[in-house]
Formats: C-alpha cells, sequence, structure tokens
C-alpha cells in the first residue's frame, strides 16, 4: 500500500466510511450552513456556561485548536499535499472530527514512531498528552469556533528540512521498469565539481513515488570510476540493472551517502558535519521499483544537495546489521505461521565485519559519536530497535520503533550527539508477524517480499584530545 493509500486509511477507518460521508456531504448540500450552526450553538453553550461552579469553556478553534492543527496537520492536509483531504479550517476538521481524535489517540497521526521517553531527538512531531486533549475536548464540544479577532498564532516547531539547495541533479532520462515485481536500477548522475566538496544536506525527490520502493545514493572514488562508467557503459537501456548492491560483479569500495522511503523527507546534516566527495567520483542513485501495485511507468528522480567547502568534521554513514545475515540469508529466517520471530545483532563497531567492509581503513580506536539514526525492515516488520551497550553492562537507548509502519520511514536526529567508547557494542534487534494466511518462509533479501533489518548512524569520529 503506498503512502498516500495508507494516509487515508489511518484517519478514515475510525469515521463512518467512504459511503456515509457522502451522505453527510449531501444533508450539508440541503443545509448548508448545518457545519456553521452546530459551531455557533458550541459558542452559545459557552456564553451560558458561566457562574462559579461551571466547568472550565471548551477549546476554540481560533484560540487552542487551529495552532495545533495549523502547526501538525496542515503542511499534509493541504488539499495539495501528500494527504487526501484538507485540515485547514475549523469547517474541516469538524466534519473529520472522530477520525481526528481516533488518530491522535492511538498515536498514528501525526506521523511519529519512535516510543517517547527512550531518548530526545530533534524536530519530534508528536503530539504531547495535553494537545491530545484538546482536541479531544473540542471535538466533543461540537466543535466551537471561538473570536477570530483573538485567534492565536501557529505555534513554534523547529522543522527538519533541508535548508537550501546548493546542486540539484538526476536520472539522464526517463525509465520505465522492467522487473516484475521488483526492478533494482542505477544510474550514474551528473557531479561537475573539480574540487573536492562535501555534502551538507540531502534528498531525493522521486519522479514516480507510487512504484518506488526506495532510493538510495552512493559515492565510488575516482579510483573506481573507470569500472562504474564500464558498467554504465556494457548495459544498453538507460542505468545498468544493479540488484542489490549498486554494482555488477565483485564487490567495489563505495560510500554511502543517504537514502529515501516512503514517508521520507530531505534533511541537513547536523551542524558543522558533512561527507567528502572528491573530484573524479561517480555518485550513483540505486533506484528499487516495485510495481506490483501500480504498474511499470516512467519514472525520473531527483536528488538536490546543500554542499560545502569545507567542515569542521567529517562524517560518514555506518549501516549496521549482520553481514551473515547478507551472506547466508537463511540465519535470518522466518518461519511461515510464526509470530514474534526476533533476530538480534550486537557488535564493537570499531572491529565488525560490516564496518571493514563499508568504512574500509576508518579508524574507530578512540570511538565515534552518533549524530543520527534511520531504521529498515519491509511489510512484516512489527518492531525494531538499537541501544548502545556500554562497559558498566547498563544500555543507553538508540531508537526504539514499537510499531513498525513500512510506510513512514524517517531519520531521527538526537537532541544531543550519543558518544561510544572504544569496547562498547551497538545492538539492535527486529521482529515480525509472518502469520498470515499465505505466508511463506522468509529471510533477508532484496525483494519487496523478503525482509531486511537494519539501522545506519550518521557518525563523525572524537575530537583529539
Amino acid at each position: 500500500m503506498n503512502a498516500l493509500v495508507r494516509l487515508g486509511v489511518v484517519l478514515v477507518v475510525a469515521s463512518t466510511g467512504c459511503s456515509n460521508d457522502s451522505t453527510a456531504e449531501g444533508e450539508n448540500a440541503a443545509a448548508p450552513d448545518a457545519a456553521q450552526t452546530d459551531a455557533a450553538q458550541a459558542d452559545a453553550a459557552q456564553v451560558d456556561a458561566t457562574g462559579p461552579d461551571a466547568a472550565p469553556p471548551a477549546p476554540t478553534w481560533h484560540q487552542d485548536v487551529a495552532p495545533i492543527v495549523l502547526t501538525y496537520c496542515a503542511d499534509c492536509h493541504s488539499g495539495i499535499g501528500i494527504a487526501p483531504f484538507p485540515l485547514r479550517t475549523a469547517d474541516e476538521v469538524r466534519r473529520m472530527g472522530p477520525s481526528v481524535v481516533a488518530a491522535v489517540e492511538s498515536r498514528t497521526m501525526p506521523p511519529w514512531e519512535a516510543a517517547p521517553g527512550r531518548i530526545a531527538y530533534r524536530f519530534d512531531e508528536s503530539l504531547s498528552d495535553a494537545q491530545i486533549a484538546t482536541l479531544q475536548a473540542w471535538v466533543a464540544a461540537g466543535g466551537p469556533e471561538g473570536d477570530p479577532a483573538s485567534a492565536a498564532p501557529p505555534l513554534e516547531r523547529e522543522r527538519s528540512a533541508l535548508s537550501r539547495v546548493d546542486f540539484k541533479t538526476g536520472m539522464a532520462a526517463l525509465y520505465r521498469p522492467v522487473g516484475r515485481p521488483d526492478d533494482y536500477r542505477c544510474f550514474i548522475l551528473d557531479w561537475p565539481f573539480e574540487a573536492e566538496r562535501f555534502v551538507t544536506g540531502f534528498a531525493v525527490q522521486p519522479g514516480n513515488p507510487r512504484m518506488a520502493h526506495h532510493a538510495s545514493a552512493y559515492i565510488f572514488g575516482p579510483e573506481n570510476a573507470a569500472r562504474v562508467d564500464q558498467m554504465d557503459a556494457d548495459d544498453p537501456e538507460v542505468g545498468y540493472a544493479c540488484y542489490g548492491a549498486p554494482y555488477v560483479g565483485s564487490p567495489i569500495n563505495m560510500q554511502f551517502l543517504g537514502a529515501w522511503a516512503p514517508g521520507g523527507a530531505g534533511f541537513d546534516f547536523p551542524e558543522g558535519t558533512g561527507i567528502r566527495v572528491r573530484p573524479g567520483s561517480r555518485m550513483v542513485l540505486q533506484m528499487h521499483y516495485n510495481v506490483s501495485e501500480s504498474g511499470p511507468a516512467p519514472d525520473r528522480t531527483e536528488l538536490a544537495f546543500r554542499l560545502a567547502d569545507s567542515v569542521a568534521d567529517e562524517a560518514w554513514i555506518l549501516p549496521w546489521f549482520d553481514l551473515d545475515w547478507v551472506l547466508r540469508p537463511d540465519s535470518m529466517r522466518i518461519p511461515a505461521g510464526a509470530t514474534g520471530v526476533e533476530h538480534v545483532f550486537e557488535g564493537d563497531p570499531s572491529n565488525a565485519a560490516i564496518t571493514r567492509f563499508v568504512l574500509p581503513g576508518l579508524d574507530l580506536s578512540r570511538g565515534l559519536v552518533l549524530h543520527q539514526v534511520a531504521a529498515h525492515m519491509h511489510t512484516r516488520g512489527v518492531r525494531i530497535h538499537a541501544e548502545v551497550t556500554r562497559d558498566d553492562g547498563t544500555e543507553t537507548p538508540l531508537l526504539d520503533i514499537p510499531r513498525w509502519d513500512y510506510d513512514w520511514q524517517r531519520t531521527y536526529t538526537f537532541a544531543e550527539p550519543v558518544s561510544v567508547s572504544p569496547g562498547e557494542r551497538l545492538r539492535m534487534g527486529c521482529r515480525w508477524d509472518n502469520a498470515a494466511p499465505d505466508a511463506i518462509d522468509r529471510a533477508w533479501g532484496e525483494g519487496s517480499d523478503d525482509e531486511m533489518c537494519a539501522v545506519t548512524y550518521f557518525v563523525t569520529l572524537p575530537a583529539a584530545r
């Protein structure tokens, strides 16, 4: 199910359904002022509820509810965003009131999957208990309008976004997937810079998000440029086939730059950090298309970058999972009919096989600093978690998503960077539900019907002492 459809289901599922919504619209057509009449009656009830024993007045749209909705909901529910219906006015929210309350009570909306109270992140999009109670009370009171002359402004909220675009590049031509149901395709992107640059922010803009399972960007150093060019030349179609890894044949040293998955957005890297791109490197975009729902259609995905000539701290992306799951997929077996299956990986990042494979030559003997974390599973995932096991045996939580939703994957930025000392261990684990009637045995795999279990960290080295 794509992100657009999923978002609609989340809010509409608790309401009376499409046919009942149509009936309600018909009734409003016969009585065009019904919604305003309800609001007026609610406002009048507030005026009458006076005296020393009166209950506290109900929240109103202009003073209490609009600041919440316009801050946390209206960006997507704008009428032109990914959400299927707008939530910008009192009438629009009042009409969807029961659905809105159900969504915020279950914390499926606004989408923020990380469990509260584990570790603090920047750009937190979740509602507070008090904000949820305000929405509940307003809907229960009939949605009083309040006085527009004393309307409160939107709330202050730190937002994650790509603050500027210094360079934009993308696929050189349209590509229509040919694989069924999954098609992995790699495209060499134009990177015209003749001097070293640092990527300090990154965004993927899918040309056809309905069939984009995920997108990843990689940097191949100038020493491997000729081989990447040859892979492209050997394939007569646009780009080159690259099922799984973004290369053909034996492994090539490369640097992971960033990724997009449904629900993701562009963002700046932590201030003062950046990923180095040497002149003569090749920037490669790997697209994973899945056409099982949408069918094949043309795509031309673009990438936007924030750049700098230099940074205070060079950064790297460290994928974290058991490399054995990739080399021997059945070691991450999820049997058909099973629920609660969990696989866990723990290791010292300074000498783990995955570190040596993806960041060869990087000296982590002084430890590392974690700035961001992201998680990835497929559609049968239930929970994913990550933590640091300290020298004294205690754990520092890094991420806990207790209700995995494939359609909402994001990068979480720690409110304060997390230091990992030499010898301390990064631990992560995933849990799945594979009990559907048509279930088959599953394991690590690149296809949408396979599974994965991975986290990635944006890391720098500790300051020299």
